[in-house]
């Protein structure tokens, strides 16, 4: 709500200004291009630390709170030691999606001390494409004016 709120009165402001609204328009365009980049940017770094990552074994432990943010993560054993996944686990199939003691593949982050399972995989790579169609789009808008 406060960001709606936030929202009309930059409006509000610009108009005040002397903005017309395709300006505005095409400045909360240039906005989301520049937004999309960043999340773009993150979700290349992702699949570079996945590709560099060393492709393992491991058994699904149980899901928890992330030593490192807010969010509740899978935890998967490989070997002796317990490594929390790099994105949150998805509470509402949280049952479907997790299966104890059910080994996967998947790619062992050491450097930042972390796993990518497969649904990480699925969300670097699809957050990339949508990225990228939504940057795309934005530019097309933007030059066709």
């Amino acid at each position: 709500m406060e960001v709606l709120i936030l929202l009309i009165l930059i409006i509000v402001l610009c108009l005040c200004l002397g903005m017309s609204p395709l300006g505005i328009l095409f400045g909360f365009i240039a906005l989301l291009i520049i937004l999309t980049a960043l999340c773009m940017l993150f979700f290349i770094f992702n699949i570079s630390r996945i590709i560099v990552s060393k492709k393992v074994k491991a058994k699904f432990v149980r899901v928890d709170k992330s030593p490192k943010s807010r969010f509740d993560v899978a935890f998967y054993k490989v070997g002796d030691e317990e490594y929390p996944c790099a994105f949150p686990c998805e509470p509402m199939m949280k049952s479907a999606l997790y299966k104890e003691e059910k080994e996967i593949n998947v790619c062992l982050d050491k450097k930042f001390n972390h796993i990518y399972d497969r649904y990480s995989v699925i969300t670097c790579f699809t957050g990339f494409v949508f990225g990228a169609v939504i940057i795309a789009s934005a530019i097309a808008m933007y030059i066709m004016k």
